[in-house]
């Protein structure tokens, strides 16, 4: 076997993988699919916040596509309550607010989940809240899902890189 058809072998190879990725990177979405990544960021202030005290927390959805529209549904690992008493609430320019009055004393990690819609996906994020005088900086973590687009850009860099390799020159033996 000469290194002329190994490469070309290879190159077959390399150019099947690419197609394959395209393929599922162009397939109909499936129902629960969605076009785009959406971020959702939660800040509550005051933060640190006194026991029996509220605090406004807000989250804060971005999209790739669009503005994101929706509900957020809050909850939180401590005791306390939320106001509205269903904690959720309806975006509005891609934010939305609730109140949280904490019970008890500790770290609370308040959640926001953003359920998403037909242009963006779900997505949650995180505020760690210091209430009466725990002391825990407050952070925030997005996270995003990943897009099933993002697979087309990985399948033509693939493609790309196999058109180029196929036109080297041959080495001459």
């Amino acid at each position: 076997m000469t290194g002329g058809v190994r490469r070309r072998d290879g190159m077959a190879a390399f150019i099947l993988l690419g197609v394959l990725v395209l393929q599922l990177a162009l397939a109909p979405p499936s129902a629960d699919a969605q076009m785009g990544i959406a971020t959702t960021s939660v800040s509550c202030s005051p933060s640190p916040v006194a026991v029996g005290s509220p605090t406004t927390c807000t989250a804060t959805v971005t999209g790739i596509v669009n503005t994101p529209t929706g509900t957020v549904t809050w909850s939180s690992s401590g005791t306390g309550s939320f106001s509205p008493s269903s904690p959720s609430c309806t975006l509005f320019s891609g934010a939305c607010s609730v109140s949280y009055t904490p019970s008890s004393a500790s770290t609370v990690t308040i959640q926001a989940i953003y359920g998403g819609d037909a242009n963006n996906d779900g997505s949650t994020g995180t505020f760690s809240l210091a209430v009466g005088g725990a002391s825990a900086p407050p952070t925030t973590s997005p996270t995003p899902e990943f897009p099933a687009s993002s697979l087309a850009v990985v399948a033509l860099v693939v493609m790309a890189a196999a058109a180029l390799l196929s036109r080297r020159p041959r080495a001459e033996r």
